[in-house]
């Protein structure tokens, strides 16, 4: 036996149990386990990855082709290639062990006494193993049939406007127990169907019987999930060699063939693809792990969380195809060993709405879709403008830790300068709108047809505004136009339908050459994409995607990503998207939001004041043990790159408000559990510089560049610590303050201190005074709706 792990003999895998890893139905035991093995073995972690990929292609040939069916024709055909590769396997795995039993033997027999006589002459090596790949579409098939099984129950996307079958329901994922996320909340805040509980494994807990299974091919052929067939194969077998072979027979007259094409097409694309370029799981389904810290199968801690302290059976199970990139809550670094701590800004603020998308459907979001810096920015607050010549001002105030008294938190604040919309100059907008199959929901395209008429509205004669379209195809309804030519925009607006799978890489593409065809160059240029983030043709791997993005932002032309609907979100994606566009990404769950977006906020997200902003802070360790920043998980940066004017940061609007939040912890406190003494090493005795001992708590650097510049900037600011208690705060650091304990106990973070859901309502209730167009007292029936649905949170 091969006893070197990272050279793993993949013969040795255990294919089963890593399947039943990727499909996320171990125990907790046995997935500790099998997250050793991967911590050692390249070959299992690229099995897992290969077969979560192929799930994931499963999950789309469902969306692009819905109509799946079984033909009784291919029957004994499929049997007879099963049966063939399950003797083959069994005949040589034997044949390796050394061991030939009767029982095995006669399996081969079984399993090959009904194959044609062309099929048994077929010679078999049992001298040696078979190779990986010959065996590898073997587990796949099963991994294929596994999922397919699995469709009607758990990727069902629910909808509670809708009349939805209640059989069905019984079978939909997004169902949830009394203790998973999703549950249903009292009567009068937004209640959704009732369903059976999951086990921790995503197990239904129903009793399997024949009638059940009846009424459920019954009614996925009413639904249209099985139209024209005769209902489910009897076999699971027959539907992982239908999908593995990429065919699709619907043995019903009425179904026009071009669409019958259409679908074995879309999964003839999918295998090819799968087969081409196996994709790992970096923007997997957000998924939570064990009830400890854990090294999770790509390396990073994952973490269960549980209602009122108590760890939950198998956490949250994502209802749908909506993706989320996950994220791991900065911790505490030692000041004396790592006293600078450099990020980037963001000024997205898709994770609030999306938020509140959740929590107004009766249910808590996943913890990977709490973004807290997003939560913090999509407020405003009252920070002074800048004075002199820098585009915005620096704000600081230090305070006491509301949910750890003992501890100090710290809140940065930039306010970017105000410019009147008179003084922007002419805006070269064009609108990347998708009109796939996806976006064809009410609060889809329908929406975002709304939404673009409101920006409509506010352009003048100067603006230019242009209408790019993609789908299966792409497309320029309105070549650009201009702003006073109103109804014409209107009346294409109006025009557009969905339909189709979604090449967005061909629409990047036209959008941005439209944009550089009518490049402003003292003016506004920026695309804006609207969609649900499927892209699912031309480029959709993220990398690839996101070299075309950056690619494009060199033009000068910046990115506004607007995300829409519920079930198939692709909020990594989209994020990712806008961050190396030099741009913004905003979650649009209401027409309120539109407003909010594209008129109330136009100025600042269409007129960009400085872009690659970048924050340094270096703590003085006479003042501060340790520290550690409150979200931007995804937008740390090595303390290198902050003076590297080659490494890309964020951008801030006109008129835009950035806060992040530290939480300190003060010279001479012990620090968090987890920190402990090195056992071969002394940290080395501290000199100070004079500087330390002016009580200064803090120095700030920032870099930034001017939008049409490549040559950064740097300002710099200090800070002392006053000693105010939490009380003694301004309104708005208490009310930031809130939000972020808000979004630490949706995560259930294990940094959220005494941090409770009648805590944060008791900080915010005190900060509303200032709240121009509601959303403060908003935030604070948020947080009384997350209380109805998760009691003693």
């Amino acid at each position: 036996m091969n006893t070197d792990p990272k050279n793993h003999d993949p013969r040795e895998i255990d294919e089963a149990r890593l399947t039943a890893f990727a499909l996320d139905q171990l125990d907790d035991a046995e997935r500790a386990e099998v997250e050793l093995l991967l911590a050692e073995s390249d070959d299992a972690r690229r099995f897992v990855d290969e077969t979560a990929a192929l799930a994931d292609r499963v999950r789309e040939a469902y969306q692009t082709s819905p109509t799946l069916a079984a033909s009784p024709s291919l029957r004994a055909a499929i049997e007879q290639r099963i049966a063939l590769k399950e003797g083959a396997t069994a005949g040589l795995s034997s044949s390796a062990s050394g061991t030939c039993g009767g029982n095995t033997a006669g399996q081969a027999s079984s399993g090959t006494r009904a194959i044609p006589d062309a099929e048994k002459a077929v010679p078999l090596d049992h001298t040696k193993q078979p190779s990986w790949r010959q065996l590898h579409w073997v587990t796949l098939s099963a991994t294929v049939a596994c999922v397919c099984m699995l469709v009607a129950m758990f990727l069902l996307p629910f909808r509670p406007d809708r009349k939805t079958d209640s059989t069905v329901i019984a079978y939909s994922r997004t169902s949830v127990g009394e203790n998973s996320r999703g549950l249903s909340a009292p009567s009068g805040i937004g209640q959704p169907h009732s369903r059976p509980p999951f086990d921790s494994r995503g197990q239904t807990a129903r009793d399997a019987t024949g009638k059940q299974d009846s009424e459920l091919r019954t009614n996925l052929s009413e639904k249209g999930i099985l139209t024209g067939a005769r209902g489910l194969p009897k076999d699971t077998r027959e539907l992982a060699a239908m999908l593995a072979d990429g065919k699709v027979v619907n043995e019903s007259p009425k179904k026009p063939q071009d669409e019958l094409q259409r679908s074995a097409s879309a999964l003839e694309d999918t295998k090819k693809r799968f087969d081409s370029s196996p994709t790992s799981r970096a923007s997997k389904e957000t998924e939570i792990a064990q009830s400890k810290p854990t090294s999770s199968t790509f390396g990073s801690p994952r973490y269960q969380w549980g209602m009122s302290g108590e760890k939950r059976p198998g956490g949250y199970t994502s209802p749908n195809t909506e993706q989320y990139v996950r994220i791991v809550d900065n911790d505490f670094r030692p000041v004396d060993q790592q006293p600078l701590s450099t990020f980037s800004i963001d000024v997205d603020t898709a994770a609030y709405a999306n938020m509140r998308r959740f929590i107004n459907e009766g249910r808590l979001p996943p913890p990977d879709a709490v973004r807290i810096e997003e939560m913090v920015n999509y407020f405003t607050y009252d920070y002074p403008p800048p004075i002199d010549a820098a585009p915005f001002s620096i704000n600081m105030e230090a305070a006491e830790c509301p949910w750890r008294p003992e501890h100090r938190l710290l809140r940065i604040g930039l306010k970017g300068r105000e410019i009147d919309r008179r003084e922007l100059g002419p805006s070269n907008i064009v609108f990347l709108l998708d009109v796939s199959g996806s976006m064809n929901e009410p609060d889809k395209l329908p929406l975002v047809k709304q939404a673009m008429r409101m920006l409509v509205e506010q352009l003048t004669e100067d603006d230019r505004v242009a209408l790019v379209t993609y789908a299966s195809g792409v497309g320029v309804p309105l070549p650009s136009a201009r702003g006073n030519e109103q109804q014409r925009i209107l009346d294409t607006i109006d025009s557009l339908q969905a339909g189709g799978s979604t090449h967005g890489s061909a629409g990047i593409e036209l959008a941005y050459s439209q944009a550089a065809e009518h490049f402003v160059s003292k003016g506004i240029n920026r695309v804006i994409l609207c969609t649900d983030g499927d892209l699912n043709v031309g480029i959709t791997n993220d990398d690839d995607l996101i070299k075309l993005i950056e690619q494009k932002a060199k033009s000068g032309v910046f990115l506004t990503v607007l995300g829409f609907g519920t079930g198939n979100l692709k909020d990594s994606k989209m994020e990712k998207l806008a961050d190396h566009g030099n741009g913004l990404y905003a979650y649009v769950d209401s027409l309120r939001e539109a407003r909010r977006v594209l008129v109330e906020q136009m100025t600042g997200n269409l007129a960009t004041i400085a872009k690659d902003v970048k924050l340094q802070i270096e703590f003085n360790p006479a003042e501060v043990a340790a520290y550690r920043l409150i979200g931007y998980e995804n937008r740390v940066l090595a303390n290198r790159d902050f003076d590297d004017d080659r490494k890309d940061a964020g951008e801030i609007g006109a008129g835009h408000s950035v806060t992040a939040l530290y939480e300190l912890v003060p010279a001479g406190r012990d620090l968090p559990s987890g920190d402990r003494p090195l056992k071969y090493q002394r940290v080395p005795e501290r000199n100070l510089t004079d500087a330390a001992r002016r009580g200064e708590l803090l120095t700030l650097r920032l870099r930034y560049k001017e939008p049409d510049e490549d040559e950064s900037k740097l300002l710099e600011r200090t800070l002392s610590d006053l000693g105010r208690r939490f009380g003694q705060a301004s309104e708005d650091f208490r009310f930031a303050a809130a939000v972020a304990a808000f979004g630490m106990v949706l995560r259930d973070s294990i940094h959220k201190g005494d941090a409770t859901l009648p805590a944060v309502e008791e900080y915010a209730a005190g900060a509303l005074d200032r709240d121009p167009n509601g959303h403060r007292a908003e935030f604070l029936d948020l947080v009384r709706r997350a209380r109805a649905i998760a009691p003693g949170w």
